[in-house]
């Protein structure tokens, strides 16, 4: 296998003054500096675009193949964290037949593990529906914390690693910074397999793995060095044709009617059911992953609207809910003749 090279940037790696950004010369980072990829933050949570990413865009079309990245945060919606970063790649022109796209998880934001794989684990379904099969960017210790390496679902997903081997001011050294020369040498020990990434369940190997963060931006044609240092990756995924063959695109989701009444699923963990239209009422119930109930009534009450559903009876928030169709016809109302009245 012969191992390609790529650098990841953000809005850091751009600033120059305020609203004025220089992105990297990809054409020289190609040429000179030996990269095949361009690794480029889009946004991170609900709302945050960044700043440079439609200048690193632009800069790199046609030049190199293209990976966005959305940094998830695991105390913010899921689905709408991967609307609103579809929405930024979309509107720079994002591919799917030849851009990349990963998400970015690394942090517990206050939530446990369990809810924090629940919650990616909808981010990367919500964006498959673009025919898109993203990459899941993490590091080991975060990883194996929240439970991850049981999560066989993941392997779906190509990985993108991040961890570093030889980054001794993680360990609180006098920070390394690899020179141009300190860095082909570290390139050279990866490529004749002096140093490999660790094994992280459930994946047999990454598809990237970022091995230091301490490259000197200076050792990087192109780059321009507005900061001291840069991620520096190892790509030992294919980039000679298409990415990674994504998942079918499902169809369409129906859109509800305007009663907002119908057949319904849940794809969240858990949802709280309510006696009456609001969180002020007693719970009685809740509903689990990819459970289906009927909408009878929509109401708003504080703000919000609220879906009454039949099983279990009660009522929960509407935005939660996914319209799948009309809801069943209900069996016929049956005779006097037929219930034997006369």
């Amino acid at each position: 296998m012969t191992i390609k090279w790529a650098i990841d940037v953000s809005y850091y790696d751009a600033f120059i003054a305020t609203n004025n950004y220089k992105p990297v010369d990809w054409r020289l980072a190609r040429d000179q500096g030996g990269l095949s990829l361009a690794i480029i933050k889009s946004s991170e949570g609900v709302s945050y675009r960044d700043p440079a990413f439609s200048v690193q865009w632009r800069a790199a079309e046609g030049i190199l193949p293209r990976v966005a990245y959305h940094f998830f945060r695991s105390n913010q919606n899921a689905i709408q964290q991967a609307q609103f970063c579809w929405t930024v790649v979309n509107s720079a022109g994002f591919d799917p037949a030849r851009d990349y796209f990963i998400l970015d998880f690394e942090t517990l934001d206050g939530k446990k593990g369990s809810d924090c794989l629940n919650a990616a684990g909808s981010w990367l379904y919500e964006i498959e529906k673009h025919g898109i099969k993203p990459l899941i960017y993490t590091y080991p210790s975060f990883w194996r914390t929240i439970g991850g390496e049981a999560a066989t679902w993941a392997a779906k997903y190509p990985l993108g690693l991040a961890q570093w081997p030889k980054d001794l001011w993680i360990l609180n050294f006098s920070p390394t910074i690899f020179t141009a020369e300190r860095l082909e040498a570290l390139k050279r020990d990866i490529v004749n397999g002096v140093l490999k990434p660790v094994a992280l369940r459930p994946w047999t190997s990454p598809a990237i793995w970022q091995f230091t963060s301490r490259a000197d931006t200076r050792a990087v044609p192109g780059h321009p060095a507005v900061k001291k240092v840069v991620d520096y990756n190892a790509i030992y995924m294919d980039l000679a044709g298409t990415p990674p063959t994504p998942t079918p695109t499902p169809t369409p989701t129906p859109t509800p009617p305007p009663s907002g009444l119908g057949l319904y699923c849940f794809r969240g963990s858990s949802l709280k059911v309510f006696a009456g239209p609001g969180s002020t009422f007693r719970q009685v119930g809740a509903l689990t992953s990819d459970q289906a109930v009927n909408v009878l009534e929509v109401q708003t009450s504080q703000g919000e609207q609220w879906a009454r559903i039949d099983a279990p009876a009660g009522w929960c928030r509407l935005a939660y809910l996914e319209y799948i169709g009309a809801s069943p016809a209900p069996a016929p109302t049956p005779t006097p003749a037929e219930l034997g009245l006369y």
